[in-house]
């Protein structure tokens, strides 16, 4: 009688523990992708597999790296927020004249939207949203503290018209990301002198 009994299966091999900088790559193609999908489509529009299959991971991939949708927008917010506002807080040579101060950083940031258009489309779009956390509403924060202070010291020298800080700095940044907008939309090409433009303008608003 012939034995027909399986062998006994060997067990696994275990699977070896993912490198950590595999891990982090993988978490850097997860924010990417997410940053792109929400810039282009909207947050509520955007659907965890589409930043999957963007990602070229596995859907349970992103969840291994944030818990939650949420998660992921503000770790996205967090780090291009923070990312434009340590370029704002890097000053110029402060013994330039103030309009000379004025001008540097207004044509750095106008660059650096017009150069980080994702980034730019979505910091635009989502800085309202009520799903950001404490962390993403405080680099907010910093970011509108950083652009007061392109002004605020002119406006303790009486250099420039007096107004609200807090109104000088929305000014200046919707004109900038408006300035990038109009440009993703092929409105205008930000040149260097279109920059410069824009910027004796404002000037023009703010000196006395």
């Amino acid at each position: 009688m012939t034995d027909k009994t399986l062998p006994p299966v060997p067990p696994s091999a275990p699977v070896p523990p993912e490198s950590p900088a595999r891990a982090d790559e993988k978490r850097q193609r997860i924010l990417d992708a997410g940053l792109a999908l929400f810039a282009r489509k909207g947050y509520h529009a955007t659907a965890v597999p589409e930043i999957a299959q963007a990602a070229s991971v596995a859907t349970g991939t992103i969840y291994r790296h944030f818990a939650t949708k949420d998660a992921l927008l503000n770790a996205v917010y967090l780090h291009w927020q923070s990312a434009l506002t340590a370029m704002m807080e890097t000053r110029g040579d402060t013994r330039l004249p103030v309009a000379e101060r004025f001008a540097g950083d207004w044509h750095r940031l106008v660059v650096w939207h017009r150069d980080h258009p994702d980034a730019s489309a979505f910091l635009d779009s989502h800085a309202a949203m009520a799903e950001l956390e404490e962390d993403a509403r405080a680099a907010t924060h910093a970011y509108r503290m950083a652009l007061q202070g392109i002004v605020g010291a002119a406006m303790d020298r009486q250099e420039i018209r007096m107004s609200p800080p807090e109104v000088t700095a929305s000014v200046l940044h919707h004109a900038a990301a408006g300035l990038a907008r109009d440009a993703r939309a092929g409105a205008l090409t930000l040149t260097d002198p279109v920059i410069d433009a824009a910027g004796r303008l404002l000037w023009l608003g703010l000196a006395r």
